[in-house]
């Protein structure tokens, strides 16, 4: 298991303990996307360029 891998499952836990319905609107959404590219970059069937263009974009976001 890759070191993303396990802080997205640590994030995924933490967040369905405590929810995210504290956070603004903006800051939901943010979150939201941030999950989705993180998704995408995990995915080994999309190519290199686009999972790290997803995994940049996750981190900035989040």
């Amino acid at each position: 298991m890759t070191d993303l891998q396990i802080t997205l499952q640590a994030a995924d836990a933490h967040a369905r303990k405590v929810g995210h319905r504290y956070l603004l609107a903006d800051e939901q959404r943010a979150l939201d996307r941030g999950a989705k590219l993180l998704h995408t970059a995990l995915d080994t069937g999309g190519n290199l360029h686009g999972r790290t263009a997803a995994y940049d974009e996750a981190r900035r976001l989040i």
